[in-house]
């Protein structure tokens, strides 16, 4: 479950450009909230679905 405004957030993504996903500016706990979220979705959805290793060095820089 996520939070109603994490929610407004993917809905808004959802009709917009990349360009304009790229540009949105989103706190860290909204971030992160709706990584788990769509990681979440991806493995109950996408066969063989693994979490990128490349994203535990983001763990340091964020």
């Amino acid at each position: 479950m996520i939070s109603a405004s994490a929610s407004s957030i993917l809905m808004d993504m959802e009709s917009k450009s990349m360009n304009n996903i790229i540009d949105l500016r989103l706190d860290r706990k909204k971030r992160r909230e709706i990584g788990r979220f769509l990681h979440e979705i991806f493995l109950a959805h996408v066969d063989r679905y693994e979490l990128p290793s490349s994203l535990g060095l983001l763990k340091g820089v964020n």
